[in-house]
């Protein structure tokens, strides 16, 4: 195009915004007086070009400021940016580079006709975030100058009515002052269709969504912080807290994110908390595989571990005390509290006091938190939503650990427990110092928040397979690599796919937004730290060997019960007894399996899990099967005689647990 490379060519090296305006209007102004014939590009493709490469050159200016700049310069020919809406009315409530259609209706030029979209029965101008619980049909605002009242009037009209003219449009258009006459209005649903196709992508509208977070193609991220939607939310309380907590404040995300990390740097645990909201994303994102953990914050009261609540929610909305993201377990039942997580898709979710709810409650609330999808749910409206599992972080604080009221073994591997005693380790011992350090976090908190994270999502989104191979290569590391016969791989592997998470998260941070504080050996140091923190909890107390010892507790407690063959009243559960291995005699407690998996399924632990670590431990009687094919599987039952009321003789699969070695584990594990 001549006229972008007449501008090109004079402004090459150039790094002033004022000389590119300058070399811009002079090869516009020439480019406005020539008559083109036919193929020549026309005076607009040629000026778009041009807007568009200052716009490369200049991040920081928007087509609109530099339409406003060109249409304010003394030197430029009115010929050349006379098509401008703002061009004829300086204060035109559009955007300022939407341009008139190229139409025969002058008077829809005269009156600068402008329209724009939303949902609802409030109009708004620029953009909006609105949280609504029915859905609405899409309206549009056609805006006009009126000369009588000096003043812009905005017409509103369903988008239904722009599609032929009817009697309706024509006396809501004659009673709000719009200067048509009956006969005119064919040609003015013309023109809106004209300047509706010119200036469609510069003309504010909404997108309307049943959720918030990651769409289920995992493409594009439903942001409530970023104002372009509405978000339809059946449940009045979730309103409220999205549309008052997912909020910003301030506008240097960089500078909120150093300071934090800054106040959080010497206590590693601190940051594996207020990383979590990134990690959500990550994960619900499938940039990471998936473990949605509780953060279980317990200990004292003004320790602060509301403080490092607060701190999770920074990234995504208001951080400040008091914030509409806090929630309680205090009354919640289990069915409550899934409606309470589940609107807040992709993001944290925040409960205190833990230790007020029932072990009951608790216990079910997390097992149908985690473990939910219940079909089809009706909306107040009466349409229909469908339930999906939790794609959220809980982040809990208690006065005592929620694995002091959770056993059941499933559950307790999503449970990580974070003692604020532990956390915050540098600074217990040290009154003042924590004082201190809980006043200057609180400050920081309250000065900025919700500016981050849709920036990180943007950011892995550009960078996808980046990061997935990144997480592979992190997740790798973190594999636990301890053979300690004590070691609770299951749970420590749930934790590692977190930590795994955070690792990527800080590599991106520091890659995002340039922190040179941020660099491998920090961010391996911080890693480290909680890695291993993770390993000195998964080496306690093994659950598979303290339910080995519960059940030889139970049959040695029940012998002459039901693991004897001399009680005429009780059935047979088992016996111990004398079993050959290996050419030695050794003593067996032999539990039929059925009751066997009875008795740890009530005690909370999952059966076949647990039944399969003693195998591996070696405890019990084992063997290979061959299914044909090339497929082995692994036999840990056998027959075995047994006598039942009334002399009757069974032979059922029992389990062989080999009471010597069985024992000598058990002793390790104390």
């Amino acid at each position: 195009m001549k006229y972008l490379q007449m501008y090109s060519n004079n402004v090459r090296g150039n790094t002033n915004y004022n000389d590119h305006l300058q070399e811009a209007i002079i090869s516009l102004n020439d480019s406005a007086k020539y008559q083109r014939t036919e193929g020549i590009p026309s005076h607009r493709t040629e000026r778009s070009s041009i807007i568009e490469a200052i716009m490369g050159m200049f991040p920081d200016k928007t087509e609109e400021i530099i339409v406003v700049d060109l249409i304010h310069a003394p030197s430029i020919s009115p010929d050349a940016v006379n098509d401008f809406m703002y061009f004829h009315h300086r204060t035109f409530p559009g955007n300022k580079a939407c341009l008139i259609p190229e139409f025969n209706l002058n008077k829809a030029k005269q009156i600068g006709l402008h329209i724009h979209n939303f949902f609802g029965s409030t109009p708004y101008s620029g953009s909006h975030f609105e949280v609504v619980n029915v859905k609405l049909a899409p309206q549009t605002i056609i805006s006009y100058y009126n000369d009588n009242s000096e003043r812009w009037v905005l017409l509103q009209v369903a988008d239904t009515e722009l599609y032929r003219v009817t009697k309706e449009f024509e006396e809501t258009c004659i009673s709000n002052g719009l200067p048509f006459q009956k006969g005119e209005f064919e040609k003015l649903m013309k023109y809106i269709s004209a300047y509706k196709e010119l200036n469609h992508r510069l003309i504010p509208s909404y997108d309307q969504y049943d959720f918030i977070g990651w769409n289920e193609d995992k493409t594009s991220f439903i942001s409530p912080r970023r104002k372009d939607c509405y978000v339809r939310i059946a449940d009045d309380k979730a309103q409220i807290m999205i549309k008052k907590g997912y909020v910003t404040k301030g506008d240097d995300a960089k500078q909120n994110l150093e300071q934090i990390l800054e106040q959080l740097k010497d206590n590693p645990l601190s940051i594996a908390i207020y990383l979590s909201s990134y990690i959500n994303a990550l994960m619900s994102g499938r940039f990471a595989s998936s473990s949605y953990l509780i953060l279980d914050i317990y200990g004292a009261k003004g320790k602060g571990k509301n403080l490092l609540q607060y701190t999770a929610m920074n990234p995504i909305g208001k951080s400040e005390e008091k914030s509409p993201l806090m929630q309680t377990w205090v009354g919640a039942t289990d069915a409550g509290i899934l409606a309470s997580i589940r609107p807040h898709s992709s993001h944290p979710v925040f409960f205190d006091d833990s230790q007020i709810q029932t072990k009951e409650t608790l216990q079910k609330a997390i097992y149908t938190a985690f473990n939910s999808s219940l079909g089809v749910k009706a909306n107040k409206d009466g349409t229909s939503r469908e339930d999906k599992n939790t794609t959220s972080i809980i982040i809990s604080t208690g006065e005592t650990s929620i694995l002091s009221m959770v056993h059941m073994d499933g559950l307790t591997r999503r449970v990580l427990p974070l003692p604020i005693d532990r956390i915050l380790e540098t600074l217990m011992n040290q009154p003042e110092k924590l004082k201190d350090w809980q006043d200057r976090l609180g400050k920081l908190l309250n000065m900025s928040y919700g500016l981050t994270l849709d920036l990180f999502v943007d950011y892995v989104l550009e960078n996808k397979e980046v990061i997935e191979k990144r997480f592979e290569e992190c997740i790798a590391l973190y594999r636990a690599d301890c053979q300690h016969i004590m070691f609770d791989h299951e749970r420590y592997n749930s934790y590692a796919k977190y930590l795994a998470s955070m690792h990527v998260v800080l590599q991106c941070l520091s890659d995002k937004f340039g922190l040179s504080s941020l660099d491998d050996e920090e961010i391996k140091r911080i890693c480290e730290y909680t890695n291993n923190y993770l390993k000195e909890i998964c080496t306690e107390r093994n659950k598979n060997i303290q339910a080995l010892e519960a059940v030889i507790a139970y049959a040695t407690t029940n012998q002459n019960k039901h693991f004897t063959a001399n009680n005429p009243n009780h059935t047979q559960y088992g016996k111990f007894s004398p079993y050959k291995r290996d050419g030695k005699q050794i003593t067996c407690l032999m539990i039929v399996t059925n009751e066997l998996n009875n008795l740890l399924n009530t005690w909370g632990y999952v059966s076949n899990n647990v039944i399969s670590s003693w195998a591996t431990y070696d405890v019990i009687r084992t063997s290979t099967s061959n299914k044909g094919g090339g497929r082995i599987s692994k036999v840990n039952s056998y027959k075995c005689s047994l006598n039942q009321a009334g002399n009757t003789k069974t032979k059922p699969y029992c389990t062989f647990i080999y009471l010597e070695d069985a024992q000598n584990l058990i002793d390790q594990n104390q």
